[in-house]
């Protein structure tokens, strides 16, 4: 017999790219797994072994690095099935897709001078970027999404 909620395991490939100012560390994947429009699963995989441990500015040289999420018995963060019917689909010419989400669960650094200051986790910051920005969303290109930046009237 099948178990027709779990027909197959997913492997996905990812590449972590920091494209910011500042140093990240500890980045966890944060990701839709989409069937056409559906959100068919949601993974934000925290364990080590998924984690970028240092990324550094584009200028450091160590800014991107690869990870494979697989499903592993007992690893329930990262455990991407596809039910007999969403593989159906996807032999049919369904499209499979990700999305990446915005991560909090990462440590930033920076370096001043000769120093290097740990600015702590990003989520931190992340409430101040909020409030100054606006998400702008497109049909163009590959990353539909972008933040504006957008002065708020102080008076």
């Amino acid at each position: 017999t099948v178990d027709t909620a779990n027909a197959a395991k997913l492997r996905v490939h990812l590449e972590y790219k920091n494209v910011g100012t500042a140093s990240a560390e500890n980045v966890s994947p944060h990701f839709n797994i989409r069937l056409g429009n559906k959100i068919i699963n949601t993974v934000k995989a925290t364990q080590d072994r998924y984690k970028a441990n240092y990324l550094s500015t584009e200028k450091g040289g160590r800014n991107k690095t690869e990870v494979v999420i697989d499903s592993l018995e007992g690893q329930a963060d990262a455990n991407i099935v596809l039910s007999l019917d969403e593989l159906k689909a996807v032999e049919q010419g369904e499209l499979l897709s990700i999305e990446v989400l915005p991560t909090s669960t990462m440590d930033l650094s920076i370096e001043k001078g000769e120093e290097i200051m740990h600015l702590g986790d990003s989520g931190r910051y992340e409430s101040r970027v909020n409030a100054a920005t606006e998400q702008l969303e497109t049909d163009i290109g590959n990353i539909p999404k972008f933040r504006v930046y957008t002065p708020k009237d102080k008076s």
